[in-house]
């Protein structure tokens, strides 16, 4: 029995057809590949605390595991240490078993950014957990403390936050474990990007920002009375970004980054604000009290913020005591409290840059001593402070925003405490 196999085969031409866009957008992703900046990669844990322990960390980490790059970051009131800038999470996770328990010199665990709790050597789960609040580890024996709720707060974080934020973490908290029951996926990181994204144009101006500092405070005022919408970054004064020294060598806050300036000065960015936008009439420009309202201010920021200076930081100035400067500080807001006694506000019945420029450094001058401020016999400044720092605009200028670092996820100002 003889069997026989033919094979046939055909020869041609297999023509793809393929958007022009498709090729557009993988060179895209090569490039987005290559930039090491990308906070949206993963990155190793290995420190928080203070700024001494943080340098001895990066320098013993360093000597065993210097391809990591590991860098210094500042995220109040810790300084950290991130090793490594991995695409992927199984990246990090080799990462990690490469550090040998024989090999390490850590006898903590380590945080993969990743919303994991901590890992140890190994990969074996570690005992730490992360608040869900301040995004710090919990310290121990937190759960066992009346301040720790769930997702809500802990010690470390539990006085800094309002009963409003609160209630917010605790809906967040509810509907998290909702999701959770039924295998669901949270909204999380991508869905609050979207939010951002939408908040902040996409030639949205970038501010860097101290919260406490009058000047900062005062920039931060006329941004949201003119409805602009920036990008903030708020700052540490003892680590002070490199993106911001670029544009603005000086050091100081604030500085708002525009695509064809930079504003380094709290008085130009006001002044630019208003020309852009003016809906609620704070600009005198025109008027017949302009000279006297520029006149004022330039009281303000010479000869009352030197004897403001001294009166609340004596030590830097030689001084024992701040007295005879609060003295001759007084003698300007006894000025204003006549003004006040007048009209409603510095330069009339509404609320101008004028007061948004000088409050700020009230502010600061009453609660170097709030007691003695208060046993003045200065009513009518008194109650324009304290309206001020009772307003829904003070709680808008003065919301806390974590420290930004380089490769931060943008963040929208003004927005609500849930926004960011």
């Amino acid at each position: 029995m003889i069997a026989s196999t033919y094979c046939f085969s055909q020869e041609g031409n297999i023509t793809i057809n393929q958007d022009k866009h498709i090729t557009v957008l993988l060179d895209l992703k090569k490039e987005m590949n290559k930039n090491e900046a990308d906070s949206e990669r993963y990155k190793i844990q290995v420190y928080s605390g203070n700024r001494s322990g943080a340098y001895e960390a990066q320098k013993e980490f360093s000597s065993s595991f210097g391809d990591w790059n590991p860098s210094m970051q500042y995220e109040t009131p810790n300084f950290k240490i991130w090793a490594g800038n991995f695409r992927t999470r199984l990246e990090s996770d080799r990462a990690l078993k490469k550090i040998k328990k024989k090999q390490s010199m850590w006898k903590g665990e380590c945080f993969v950014f990743d919303e994991r709790v901590s890992v140890g050597h190994g990969l074996l789960p570690g005992q730490h957990e992360l608040c869900r609040c301040c995004r710090e580890p919990l310290p121990p024996g937190a759960k066992a403390s009346d301040m720790f709720e769930l997702g809500v707060s802990c010690p470390r974080c539990h006085d800094h936050t309002s009963e409003v934020q609160k209630n917010g973490a605790r809906e967040r908290q509810k509907q998290w474990e909702i999701a959770k029951a039924r295998h669901m996926n949270h909204i999380g990181t991508l869905q609050r990007q979207e939010r951002v994204a939408a908040l902040l144009p996409a030639d949205a101006p970038v501010l860097y920002s101290f919260r406490r500092c009058p000047y900062a405070m005062r920039a931060r005022l006329a941004l949201l009375s003119c409805g602009i919408r920036c990008e903030l970054r708020e700052i540490a004064l003892s680590q002070k970004p490199e993106s911001m020294l670029a544009v603005s060598p000086k050091g100081t806050v604030p500085v708002l980054v525009l695509k064809d300036q930079v504003l380094e000065e709290s008085l130009d960015i006001i002044n630019w604000a208003l020309h852009q936008s003016d809906p609620q009439s704070w600009s005198t420009a025109g008027t017949a009290t302009h000279q006297d309202a520029v006149a004022l201010v330039h009281q303000c920021d010479s000869e009352f913020k030197q004897h403001l200076d001294r009166y609340k930081y004596p030590n830097r100035y030689d001084l024992p005591d701040g007295l005879a400067n609060r003295q001759q500080g007084a003698l300007f807001l006894s000025q204003l409290n006549v003004k006040l006694s007048q009209t409603a506000c510095l330069m009339g019945p509404a609320w101008c840059w004028v007061d948004a420029a000088i409050a700020p450094f009230v502010r600061q001058f009453a609660r170097t001593d709030r007691a003695w401020f208060d046993a003045q016999a200065w009513k009518p400044l008194q109650n324009w402070l304290t309206s001020f720092e009772e307003s829904e605009t003070y709680a808008e200028v003065m919301h806390k925003y974590k420290v930004w670092h380089q490769g931060a996820k943008p963040v929208s100002y003004p927005a609500t405490p849930s926004m960011n």
